[in-house]
């Protein structure tokens, strides 16, 4: 990485360089062109022609003075009029072909003295300040540039990773100084992504998991049907064919939702005889003790159908889990109607709580009982939508797990 990144940077860096370096050598040069020379000719003039008036001055002898050179007026290339210029005591200033002011004045003895302007010193091409200029500035970009390509370079191999490895739990983005933002987003991104392919996969897995626990009571009442039990058996059968049927009107439509909350058929009711009824339907094929207790007689605003559903996937869990007891309670708490479920498993680590309730989510040690994790995060959206709570934690009685379905009573 560091090496494609030295690579970027030493064209930058070479780019910017060069160009700079020609706009300030370009303008010093400019600035030298055009400064005002301060000389004062008529001085020089002054000056030259009392030295010559002093002592003699020939052309062959040439001048004393280091920018001025004497020259015979026949030898000069001017034109007529600078001539007559010159004659009339004047001083002629002449630019030459590389920008650089001469001065021409009269002597006597048919002399002319050719003034040069003072040379200008030569532009430095690395002056100290230059240079110290460009370095800093060099060192400047590589402390920019090296970071944001580094989280560049970060963002890409963990988008490469996960291309390759298809494991959102995998995907790991690092923490960024100049893209925290792009990783929050892409953070956001996967999880929106992830929830979508869970939606996805809990429409079949649901309807799996949901249709193998009825198939399973419709074979077991199949094959225990005989002359003395038809009628009972058939309406257990009957019952098993009535929810297998709502289970797929029910989720062939949950994948939406996920985005709304459905129209909530409320109605007051007790929730005792939804417990009861499930506490039978599931503790025939139990071996469990299994023992209710009521201690709210209280009625809530509930759609049936669906807090049914949430309480039939705790009660199935808790059998499913337990060692060999489950204890519900119903009771009162505050504004709160509580469905207690508790049973003497394994119970639940405290740092898996907060997952327990996601999709495909399972607790680590009960991993190797059949399943899809699916159960309590249906629950856990149906409460949502009777604006309750369901909290998990260990059971003090019990020892093992205890879940808590709160439901406000003060909803109509």
């Amino acid at each position: 990485m560091f090496k494609r990144f030295l690579r970027y940077y030493l064209l930058i860096i070479t780019g910017i360089f060069l160009l700079m370096l020609a706009v300030d050598y370009a303008f010093h040069r400019y600035q030298q062109h055009n400064a005002p020379i301060e000389v004062n000719i008529d001085s020089i003039v002054t000056i030259a022609k009392e030295y010559c008036a002093m002592h003699p001055c020939t052309v062959e002898q040439g001048s004393p003075f280091s920018h001025i050179t004497l020259i015979a007026r026949d030898n000069l290339g001017l034109s007529n009029h600078s001539l007559s210029m010159l004659e009339q005591d004047k001083i002629l200033s002449v630019v030459g072909q590389q920008q650089q002011a001469f001065y021409y004045a009269k002597l006597d003895q048919g002399m002319v003295m050719r003034i040069d302007s003072p040379p200008s010193s030569a532009v430095p091409f690395f002056a100290w300040y230059t240079t110290s200029f460009y370095l800093l500035l060099g060192g400047t970009i590589f402390a920019v540039l090296y970071p944001l390509f580094r989280d560049m370079f970060n963002l890409k191999t963990a988008a490469a990773n996960f291309a390759e490895s298809r494991q959102f739990d995998q995907l790991e983005l690092p923490k960024s100084k100049y893209f925290q933002p792009v990783n929050d987003a892409f953070r956001w991104m996967i999880a929106k992504i992830a929830k979508l392919l869970a939606l996805q996969k809990e429409l079949s897995d649901t309807l799996s998991h949901e249709l193998r626990t009825s198939i399973s009571r419709l074979n077991f009442s199949l094959a225990t049907l005989d002359n003395d039990n038809i009628e009972e058996t058939k309406d257990l059968l009957q019952q098993d064919i009535n929810e297998l049927k709502v289970l797929v009107e029910e989720y062939l439509s949950f994948s939406q939702q996920e985005h709304f909350t459905p129209t909530l058929d409320l109605q007051v009711q007790s929730l005792v005889p939804v417990i009861e009824h499930y506490i039978n339907l599931l503790g025939q094929y139990s071996k469990k003790r299994i023992s209710f207790i009521d201690q709210a007689n209280t009625a809530v605003s509930v759609d049936q159908r669906a807090i049914a559903r949430a309480i039939k996937n705790l009660i199935d869990n808790a059998i499913k889990y337990s060692d060999s007891e489950v204890k519900i309670t119903l009771l009162l708490q505050d504004e709160w109607l509580v469905v207690q479920i508790e049973d003497d498993g394994k119970g639940i680590n405290t740092t898996e709580i907060d997952e327990l309730f996601l999709p495909y989510t399972r607790s680590s040690q009960t991993k190797q009982i059949s399943g899809y994790g699916l159960g309590l995060a249906i629950t856990h959206k149906i409460i949502d939508w009777h604006q309750g709570e369901l909290f998990a934690k260990q059971s003090a009685s019990l020892k093992g797990a205890c879940f808590q379905l709160r439901l406000p009573t003060s909803v109509e």
